[in-house]
């Protein structure tokens, strides 16, 4: 398998949350990926993860992973993105009531490649 485009009805919904996450919507920071973040990204904020995510996903064609996860209820896609110049990984999980979304990774790649390469 290998990387294919995001769906936009997704990116959609993740891009509206990241963008109004304090305005009713939930992003939650799993705490590995907020810990991996801020040791990969020396003096920034989560914020600025978030605005390069929602920067990435409004590309013309985003592409990614579909991951199937069993908990909680949701879609999960992975995808690298780019922070201030360095290329990141990031794993999103938009809950089913569409109103929230679970950030598992944003930190450098691990691995060199994504599960679908």
């Amino acid at each position: 398998m290998a990387r294919t485009e995001i769906p936009a009805p997704w990116r959609a919904r993740v891009c509206a949350i990241l963008k109004d996450g304090s305005h009713g919507k939930q992003i939650i920071w799993k705490r590995d990926a907020a810990n991996r973040f801020q040791a990969d990204a020396i003096d920034s904020w989560p914020y600025e993860a978030t605005d390069a995510i929602k920067d990435f996903l409004s590309t013309k064609k985003p592409l990614g992973c579909f991951v199937t996860m069993d908990d909680p209820p949701g879609e999960t896609y992975e995808f690298m993105f780019q922070f201030k110049g360095r290329e990141f990984y990031g794993k999103i999980l938009l809950i089913d009531d569409h109103q929230s979304l679970i950030v598992f990774s944003a930190h450098l790649p691990l691995k060199p490649k994504l599960r679908c390469d």
